[in-house]
């Protein structure tokens, strides 16, 4: 998560196998061992920009593709 983000993020707990790792410049990594990906997928996408997710690898290129789509919807309207 981005330092910006990172604050809020360290006041929760948001899963029990949850391991928080403090990152420089701020930002942090959250590693859980989760049981499903949906309601993690959608919980990252709230986050935009301010979320990276780096494994699985599945839900890494799933997240870039909705990206990617996002940006085509936006660039279609940007004048």
């Amino acid at each position: 998560f981005s330092s910006f983000q990172a604050r809020w993020i360290r006041e929760r707990q948001y899963h029990a196998s949850q391991q928080i790792e403090e990152e420089p410049g701020g930002s942090l990594l959250l590693t859980m061992q989760v049981a499903g990906l949906d309601e993690v997928r959608r919980w990252l996408l709230s986050f935009g920009a301010d979320a990276e997710v780096l494994q699985p690898r599945s839900l890494r290129e799933e997240i870039a593709a909705h990206a990617k789509k996002l940006t085509e919807i936006y660039a279609e309207t940007s004048e």
